[in-house]
């Protein structure tokens, strides 16, 4: 870097449009430059940084080595003074423009997503959502980061220093394909743990949460197909002999789509909570606050 004195703070806001649309055109639009601003913003970053930062490739702009070690430093920057910003400030969602960025596995997308995109196309429409797949393991560090707003995740406790609300408590159920049940609407305990398992696990873990709930029990299941998504899970479970476990809300509108049945596990489970996280330097910004009261408000209409 060659100069602190030459840092604008406008410049970090077109960079990280820069990083997040890959496209001069796109983060022009986004916060509302023209685009021979943006490509004046980009030299002036690019003499900042003594480094390309973004050059030309195929269907957009690649971002450079020194670029990607930038990009979680500068959102965390802004974050920060978004946050210090916002300090009895106000937020007005119909004339806003901002991006958040929320972490999610595709089964919590599947459920809230659709009453979220809604939401905010009627209520904040220059306001943009960038959806990242995200799971429990890299909570804290995604937030502390700043390379996430907001955490959607299924988690027994809120990660140590960050905040969090209870967004949905979910039962947990069984599914499997007609053929494999063959008639029955239910199995024993022993069909249960004979039959092959699918089971789902964002960071390819085996075994899993509901493998360590049997061991406790002295039980053992074997997970045939270990799955990093429930997108495919219907497919995998009309062609194989396999049995899910998972929340009811996913498997409730699978069944309604596919040929398939839904039937109560022949043991005991925890109830699965979905969580909303966030960093503590969120908590005075009325925008974040606004999204993450529009979360509590779609979650609990679902």
């Amino acid at each position: 870097m060659n100069n602190f004195s030459q840092i604008d703070l406008n410049l970090l806001i077109v960079f990280d449009a820069l990083m997040a649309e890959r496209h001069l055109s796109r983060a022009a639009a986004r916060i509302g430059r023209s685009q021979p601003a943006m490509s004046h913003a980009l030299r002036r970053l690019r003499h900042l940084f003594n480094d390309p930062l973004l050059v030309r490739g195929k269907g957009g702009m690649k971002p450079t080595q020194r670029a990607l070690e930038l990009e979680a430093p500068v959102r965390l920057v802004l974050s920060e003074i978004s946050g210090l910003a916002g300090i009895g400030g106000k937020f007005d969602p119909g004339s806003a423009q901002r991006s958040f960025r929320l972490a999610m596995s595709d089964y919590n997308a599947r459920v809230l997503l659709p009453a979220i995109a809604k939401r905010l196309r009627a209520e904040a429409p220059a306001v943009n959502l960038v959806v990242l797949q995200g799971g429990r393991r890299d909570t804290a560090d995604a937030l502390a980061q700043g390379t996430v707003d907001l955490v959607v995740t299924s988690l027994e406790a809120i990660p140590k220093g960050m905040r969090g609300q209870l967004l949905l408590r979910d039962r947990v159920v069984c599914m499997a394909g007609k053929k494999t049940m063959a008639g029955k609407r239910a199995l024993t305990l022993a069909e249960y743990l004979a039959r092959p398992h699918l089971s789902i696990s964002l960071q390819g873990d085996t075994p899993g949460p509901i493998d360590d709930i049997l061991a406790k029990q002295g039980l053992v299941r074997r997970s045939v197909i270990t799955l990093a998504h429930f997108l495919v899970i219907p497919a995998v479970l009309n062609s194989t002999d396999t049995i899910a476990t998972l929340p009811s809300r996913v498997a409730r509108a699978y069944r309604a789509e596919y040929d398939l049945v839904v039937f109560k596990p022949p043991f005991n489970l925890l109830e699965s909570m979905v969580w909303s996280i966030w960093h503590p330097r969120a908590d005075t910004d009325p925008g974040h606050r606004w999204f993450r009261e529009l979360l509590m408000s779609c979650a609990a209409a679902s």
